[in-house]
């Protein structure tokens, strides 16, 4: 690789996950979309797609 010559993964597109991780979403979402979340809001996504809104006391 040259110094200062950057590409892009043609199998990720950039999203640095490999394509198993991102062909299995939860709620429609990848973990790609969701990496930069807190933790808090990744137990709720999960959660509310689970059919539990309510749980751990989220709202």
């Amino acid at each position: 690789m040259m110094a200062g010559v950057a590409t892009t993964c043609e199998e990720c597109g950039g999203q640095r996950f490999q394509a198993a991780a991102l062909d299995h979403p939860l709620g429609g979402r990848t973990i790609a979309v969701d990496s930069g979340k807190s933790v808090i809001v990744i137990e709720h996504l999960a959660a509310c797609s689970a059919g539990n809104p309510g749980a751990r006391g989220h709202r």
